[in-house]
């Protein structure tokens, strides 16, 4: 059940039995009536825990598509709105390790915004962000407020950020999400709009078309290149928290990296490949003139030479 909701339960109980209160013993056909709501509010409820209180993002447009904070064109507002939260489902997918290369979002549905009203300022909307049911009310960041904020990271980086920051933020959200993120701003582009979005306490605004163009144009897919790499030299460990390894090559260059989330076992690498001479087999991602960040991918990829 939904915070708002079951406030608004337990607010109608309180109002009834309110009312139950004044009501005197000799009018009882008028109490039937009360009672019979009131016990039907509270088993509404009985048993449940709500979700937390929600969270909120706004985002704001500006641009052709608005007049001031009167109207916005209904045509702009639902387009722009809909690959908005596409965005959100992709990230959302790839935080969760759940998203690949091709094919349909997983969970879109369960990771969709809720557009709950309209957002003044210029003018724009309030999307209600979803909480999953199995998240605890005493995290102090859940899943889906995460997404909200590498949303918000990722247009800020594309905007202002270093290829080294963008690069960064790409090991943890897949590269599929560059090409929605594209196609949502190259839409405002194409109708002379753009947008700021705020969350908690976190803003971030683009100032004009040209500004937000510039993302657009480092944000294209031609701007990463991945392929695979083959190493020769020693595992030097892995640390099962952060996922991470170091490998020392034949020059003693020590390279790093992320172990890939569908290996499950990854002490098997510390137990049987640790300072003995190995061929590692990794996926490489470069974005712009970023470094390049690995990843190794499977159990299979690093061998005994």
């Amino acid at each position: 059940m939904r915070y708002k909701e079951y406030v608004s339960y337990r607010s109608e109980i309180a109002q009834l039995e309110e009312i139950l209160s004044e009501i005197p013993d000799d009018r009882f056909i008028e109490k039937i009536g009360f009672e019979s709501r009131l016990e039907t509010a509270r088993k509404a409820i009985e048993g449940i825990a709500p979700l937390p209180s929600p969270v909120y993002a706004k985002i704001l447009f500006r641009g052709k598509p608005v007049i001031d904070t009167h109207a916005i064109s209904a045509s702009f507002a639902t387009k722009a709105t809909s690959k908005f939260t596409e965005v959100h489902s992709m990230i959302a997918a790839s935080l969760s390790d759940n998203l690949r290369y091709m094919g349909p979002i997983p969970y879109k549905q369960k990771n969709d915004l809720l557009l709950t009203g309209i957002a003044v300022g210029s003018f724009g909307f309030e999307f209600e962000i979803p909480r999953l049911e199995n998240e605890s009310m005493l995290e102090e960041l859940n899943f889906s407020e995460l997404t909200m904020e590498k949303i918000l990271q990722l247009f800020q980086l594309a905007a202002d950020g270093s290829d080294d920051d963008i690069a960064d933020l790409m090991t943890e959200i897949h590269p599929r999400v560059l090409k929605n993120s594209t196609d949502f701003l190259s839409y405002l582009s194409s109708q002379d709009a753009w947008f700021s979005l705020g969350f908690k306490q976190y803003t971030f605004r683009y100032e004009s078309v040209t500004h937000l163009e510039q993302s657009i144009q480092r944000l294209k897919e031609d701007n990463i290149r991945e392929f695979e790499k083959e190493f020769e030299g020693e595992l030097q460990g892995i640390l099962p928290g952060s996922r991470t390894f170091e490998f020392r090559l034949m020059d003693k260059q020590i390279i790093k990296g992320k172990v890939g989330s569908d290996i499950e076992d990854i002490d098997v690498f510390n137990r049987d490949f640790l300072y003995k001479a190995a061929k590692i087999h990794l996926h490489v991602v470069q974005y712009g003139t970023s470094k390049p960040r690995y990843s190794l991918r499977s159990v299979g990829d690093l061998v005994l030479a």
